[in-house]
């Protein structure tokens, strides 16, 4: 007689127990003597035993039965049984009357009891093989199975993946459909290794768990959008093979379909089809056997269930059934189902009533390598050195007019005046400084800002970071630019003294730098720190964060701007140039404070120069200059990131990067 009674195989949810895959299963020695024991113990196991089958059969096939046998509790089936929730030792007393009514007092309670040992030795037996196996399982996964590749764009053909080149094939052909897309996704956020890995490391952790529920969930399905995105791009090698979905179901049932649930979800998905494959999905639910099981129709509320977790999937009231008049399987109800919307989501999301699908995919920025660094230092250094030297006339007008206000009556006249008086020299005194010291500028400050952006977000978190992205901005700008004003202050100091000083007329920077040194010492070289640190900080933070959200603006307005390096090109120049003229006006009044201290010899405090420029010309005195400076910035800034970006194209470093590659 069978070891496992009818009663056991219904309960079981799996129908791994059925005699079907009992005969089929492979017992060693050890378990089949185990299981011989149990029979002399008690005699035929009848169906009243599902404890003792379940037990015996665990030893004999664990990996079968495993799914199904929660052991410590003793075999606690989804179709309860007479047994429910009660303890092992209400059950013993069960079985002991149950023996007792049926005449089996000559077995007496030592052979309950014997039994039950033997069930309680397979129970921890069973406990610990599965920790074992679970254990090694963890141990020996890769962090990255090769179902996902991270791709970086600047090595990839095409660049980037962009939404004319690969969603809108798909879309257009009536053989994909985006709810199987959507919930193919969902699919393989549940039964991909690598899939639910990333999702709980890198996506869970930038939810915020303190915001609202209803915010948590709508982050939620903006990434899973993006995600989604890149399942529809890992499914193009089919379509651009000229495959049918029937090689991908039969991959994905190869894959993943090891269990009963696995089969119903995977025949959901490609039910979701215009061109269905009809035999494997037959398969696929005569596996399952659906018809045991409870149907309901779709319901409107299980697009409001699925939007709050992408990791949801259809419950087991839900399969397909076949559609005598058309001749397909069908979902029933879900005709009449709605997509869930919300007025947190992003309005251009594809909605489908499984959730939302973005047109772009799921993306990072690689790490950077101290050759990525060197790059970014070569660039800026390029960019700063070559624009300020073209517009040295401008910065030589700027500082006349800041530091003798009364003789000059506004930016032509004071080019004009100097350019007669001076000749062309005079508009280009103090080019020495300028170009050694904005050099320096940007090798320090461009790789600077990239190096502490990423190390701020890192520190903090990706939900806070999501959540504090100015102020971190903000923050490496300004970190960047500390280290940059202590090589940008000596040659300041220097430049501002052969432009203003006529002493110092006709002189190179190495004479003038020695002359000051001599009569007021090194420390001269420093005494506008303070000073410009507040300026170029003020002006650095502008600089970056006004460039950032102004060249974003510009690409969502005109996304089109996006597809060619020209346009790029194009758009980092205007938003350098509005980002120059915005921190010309924040950080002016410091720029002006540092002319007045450096005009002549003697150490000076910036607060008592701040104090005299008040007493003197009053709040407008702090923004004399302040045309020619934002005309001055604009020029500069608008050129420097032009060149910047040039520079890391040549390079090589222009697109940072790495789109994910969900490979089907």
């Amino acid at each position: 007689m069978s070891l496992v009674g009818p009663a056991f195989v219904a309960a079981c949810p799996n129908n791994v127990c059925s005699p079907a895959h009992l005969h089929g299963s492979s017992v060693s020695g050890d378990h089949r003597s185990v299981a011989e024991q149990l029979q002399k113990s008690k005699g035929n196991i009848s169906s009243a035993e599902p404890d003792f089958a379940c037990a015996a059969f665990a030893s004999a096939a664990l990996k079968r039965v495993a799914p199904c046998l929660l052991v410590v509790a003793g075999c606690r089936h989804a179709r309860r049984g007479r047994y429910g929730k009660k303890s092992i030792a209400a059950r013993a007393a069960e079985e002991d009357s149950i023996a007792a009514s049926n005449g089996h007092e000559a077995e007496g309670s030592e052979a309950a009891k014997t039994r039950r040992r033997v069930v309680q030795s397979l129970a921890t037996a069973t406990v610990v093989g599965l920790a074992a196996e679970r254990t090694a399982s963890a141990s020996t996964t890769m962090p990255y199975p090769p179902s996902l590749e991270w791709k970086a764009a600047a090595t990839t053909p095409g660049g980037f993946p962009e939404e004319e080149r690969i969603f809108r094939p798909m879309d257009k052909s009536p053989e994909w459909t985006v709810d199987f897309i959507i919930y193919l996704a969902r699919f393989m956020l549940n039964y991909d290794d690598m899939s639910r890995m990333w999702w709980q490391n890198e996506v869970m952790p930038g939810i915020n768990p303190n915001d609202p529920k209803a915010e948590q969930a709508a982050d939620m399905r903006a990434k899973f959008a993006s995600y989604a995105a890149s399942v529809q791009y890992g499914l193009r090698r089919y379509v651009d093979q000229g495959r049918r979905a029937s090689g991908i179901l039969k991959t994905l049932v190869d894959r993943y379909g090891k269990d009963e649930e696995a089969k119903r979800q995977l025949a959901l998905a490609f039910t979701l089809l215009e061109d269905q494959p009809l035999e494997i999905i037959t398969s696929l639910l005569k596996d399952v056997q659906i018809n045991d099981r409870l149907q309901a129709v779709f319901s409107p509320a299980l697009s409001d269930y699925m939007a709050m977790d992408p990791q949801r999937l259809l419950p087991s009231t839900q399969y397909p059934i076949w559609d005598e008049a058309t001749l397909r399987w069908i979902i029933p109800g879900l005709r009449n189902a709605k997509p869930y919307r919300s007025n947190l989501d992003d309005a251009d999301l594809k909605l489908s009533v499984f959730g939302p699908r973005s047109d772009d995919l799921v993306f990072k920025e690689r790490g950077l390598t101290p050759n990525d660094y060197a790059l970014f230092a070569v660039s800026g250094a390029i960019g700063c050195a070559f624009t300020h030297s073209l517009v040295i006339p401008l910065d030589v007008v700027k500082t006349r007019l800041q530091t003798d206000p009364t003789r000059y009556k506004d930016l032509v006249d004071g080019a004009i005046t100097i350019n007669k008086e001076e000749g062309i020299a005079g508009l280009t005194s103090g080019w020495e400084p300028t170009i050694l010291g904005y050099l320096w500028y940007g090798i320090t400050v461009y790789p600077g800002y990239e190096f502490f952006k990423r190390l701020f977000f890192a520190f903090v978190g990706q939900a806070v970071a999501d959540s504090f992205r100015v102020p971190l901005v903000l923050l490496a700008g300004a970190t960047a630019t500390v280290f940059a004003c202590f090589g940008v202050c000596p040659a300041e100091t220097c430049r501002i003294r052969m432009v203003s000083d006529g002493n110092f007329k006709g002189q190179g920077l190495a004479q003038v730098a020695s002359t000051m040194a001599a009569q007021d010492g090194y420390g001269t070289f420093y005494d506008g720190l303070s000073t410009i640190l507040v300026r170029q900080i003020l002006f650095g933070m502008m600089k970056f964060l006004v460039f950032d959200y102004f060249a974003d603006l510009v690409f969502d307005i005109f996304p089109v701007l996006t597809e060619k390096t020209e346009t790029q090109l194009a758009v980092s120049l205007l938003s350098g140039a509005v980002a120059g003229v915005v921190s010309s006006v924040v950080s002016q009044p410091a720029d002006t404070v540092l002319s007045k201290m450096n005009q002549g010899a003697g150490n000076k405090n910036f607060l008592d120069v701040g104090k005299a420029i008040y007493e003197e010309q009053g709040f407008g005195g702090f923004f004399v200059g302040l045309g020619s400076r934002c005309v001055w910035a604009g020029c500069i800034i608008s050129g420097q990131f032009f060149l910047y970006d040039v520079c890391k194209t040549l390079l090589g470093v222009k697109d940072l990067r790495m789109f994910l590659d969900v490979r089907i």
